[in-house]
C-alpha cells in the first residue's frame, strides 16, 4: 500500500504541473449564484475545532443546487446534501456540473463539467438533484476531488449510442480537471426508464469505489485513482460505503435488495454476505461498522443490527425504537444514530471502534428529550428541539453550554452550512468560536 500511495502522489504532482482541462463554464447566471472569480480567495478564515458559535451576520448564499429536491415545503431538509467541504471551499454537485464556491467570499472558484453529454440537469429534472456529494482525497501535498457524471455518447454510423460514467479527478484548490476516466455501463443503463445515478461511496489509499444504480439494477466498480483504470466490477452490487478495507452494500436482484454483503476494496473478492432479507437498508457507520435493517425473508421478523464491516459479524442488536434511524460518524471516534421513533425523536451514540452504546435519548429519568440531529463532527452533535438549536457532547450526550443560533447540516472547522431563518435558503456561515 505504501508503494501505491507514493505512486499516486507522483502521478498527481506530475499532472498538476501540465496543462489541465478545466471544467469552468460561462453563460448568464441568476444574481443569487456565486460570483465568478479568476483566482480562488486566499483570505482564509479562522478555524475552531469543533465549533460551537457561528457568525450569523456574515452568511453567504449557496447555489440552489445544494438543496434542489431535498427542501420540503415546511422548510426542512430531506436527505444528505450533495456537498463536500474542503477547508472554506464548498463543492456543490449536480448531474451536469460541480460548482466550487469560496464560502468566505461567495466567489465561484470554478465549475467542473463532463466532456460527454450529461443525462440531465437540475432544471431539466424539475428542480430535482439526484447527485450525491463528491469525494475529497488527500495526500502528501495534494488534495483532489473525485466526481462522477452520467453521460451519453452519441452514436455515429452503425455505432450505437451508450450511457456511461465519466469519472473526473480535479485539483481541489482550483477546480481544474486533471484526468477523466470513461466507465462503460451494463446494457440496462442504455434503456433505463428510471434515473441512473452514480456516486463514489468511499476510498482506500489509491482505490475508489464507484456505484451506479437505477430503480431495478446496480453495479459497482473498484477504480485505481492513480492509474485511472478499472480494477474490478461487481454486477448486482449496490455499494454504499467503504469501511476499512471493505466495500459494503447490498445485493440487488430484480429490483430487490436482498442481502448485506462486503467485498474487498483491492481485489473485489467477496468477504462475507448476510441473510436473505427484504425491505433491506445498509448504511455506513464510521470506519469499521455498518448498520443493517430489514426483515428476515423466512420469518418476516424485523431487525436492526450493528455489524463489523470486515466480517459481517453482528456487534449488537440496536434498540427497536431506533429502527429506521440514520447514523453519522463524527470523523473522530463516535457514531451518532438518530431518527423518529414510535412517539418521539430518538438518539443514541456508539463507540466507532467497539460499537459499545455510550448514551441514549430520550431519558425519562433525567427528564431529557431527544433532539432532531442534523450533523455530528469532531466530538459534537448538532441539532434542535422545540427549544431551539442545541449542541451535545458526542461521548457523554450532555448539553454543551452554547447558543449556536443555527442548526448546521454540514460543517468543518471554518464553515457551517445551515438553512436561514426562513427555511428557504442554504447559507454558509463562518465559525466564530
Amino acid at each position: 500500500m505504501q508503494l501505491a500511495r507514493r505512486f499516486l502522489y507522483v502521478v498527481i504532482a506530475v499532472m498538476t504541473g501540465v496543462a489541465a482541462v478545466t471544467g469552468c463554464g460561462g453563460g448568464d447566471r441568476p444574481d443569487d449564484r456565486p460570483r465568478a472569480s479568476v483566482k480562488p480567495s486566499r483570505a482564509h478564515r479562522p478555524v475552531h475545532d469543533p465549533p460551537v458559535k457561528f457568525a450569523t451576520d456574515a452568511g453567504i448564499t449557496m447555489p440552489m443546487e445544494a438543496t434542489s429536491g431535498r427542501l420540503t415545503v415546511g422548510g426542512t431538509l430531506d436527505g444528505e446534501l450533495p456537498v463536500v467541504l474542503n477547508e472554506q471551499i464548498a463543492f456543490v454537485a449536480a448531474p451536469d456540473n460541480v460548482q466550487a464556491v469560496d464560502t468566505a467570499t461567495g466567489n465561484l472558484v470554478g465549475r467542473i463539467e463532463p466532456n460527454g453529454s450529461p443525462l440531465g440537469s437540475v432544471e431539466a429534472m424539475g428542480d430535482d438533484n439526484p447527485a450525491q456529494a463528491p469525494v475529497i482525497v488527500k495526500g502528501a501535498g495534494f488534495t483532489i476531488l473525485i466526481a462522477p457524471f452520467v453521460v451519453e455518447t452519441a452514436g455515429t454510423g452503425t455505432q450505437a449510442e451508450h450511457t456511461l460514467v465519466e469519472l473526473t479527478g480535479s485539483n481541489a484548490e482550483t477546480a481544474k480537471v486533471m484526468w477523466r476516466l470513461p466507465v462503460r455501463l451494463p446494457s440496462w443503463a442504455d434503456s433505463s426508464y428510471s434515473t441512473v445515478s452514480a456516486a463514489v461511496v468511499g476510498t482506500l489509499d489509491h482505490i475508489g469505489v464507484l456505484t451506479v444504480a437505477n430503480d431495478d439494477h446496480a453495479v459497482s466498480y473498484g477504480i485505481d485513482l492513480a492509474a485511472h483504470r478499472i480494477l474490478w466490477t461487481q454486477a448486482g452490487f449496490d455499494a454504499v460505503a467503504v469501511a476499512g478495507s471493505t466495500a459494503v452494500g447490498a445485493t440487488v436482484q430484480d429490483g430487490t435488495r436482498e442481502r448485506a454483503v462486503g467485498y474487498d476494496v483491492t481485489s473485489g473478492k467477496r468477504k462475507w454476505f448476510g441473510e436473505h432479507s427484504y425491505e433491506l437498508s445498509v448504511r455506513g457507520a464510521g470506519p469499521h461498522l455498518i448498520t443493517v435493517n430489514g426483515r428476515d425473508y423466512g420469518s418476516g421478523d424485523s431487525y436492526y443490527r450493528l455489524l463489523d464491516a470486515r466480517t459481517g459479524t453482528v456487534r449488537q442488536n440496536l434498540p427497536s425504537g431506533l429502527f429506521g434511524s440514520s447514523c453519522r460518524y463524527d470523523a473522530k471516534d463516535t457514531v451518532v444514530c438518530a431518527g423518529m421513533g414510535s412517539q418521539s425523536q430518538v438518539v443514541c451514540a456508539l463507540d466507532a471502534t467497539s460499537g459499545k452504546m455510550l448514551w441514549q435519548l430520550p431519558d425519562k429519568q433525567a427528564d431529557r428529550i431527544a433532539p432532531e440531529v442534523a450533523a455530528a463532527w469532531h466530538g459534537r452533535v448538532y441539532g434542535e428541539t422545540g427549544n431551539g438549536p442545541v449542541i451535545l457532547d458526542a461521548r457523554s450526550g450532555d448539553d454543551v453550554p452554547a447558543h449556536p443560533a443555527i442548526v448546521p447540516r454540514l460543517l468543518n472547522e471554518s464553515t457551517a452550512l445551515a438553512l436561514d431563518d426562513s427555511g428557504d435558503q442554504l447559507m454558509a456561515y463562518p465559525t466564530a468560536g
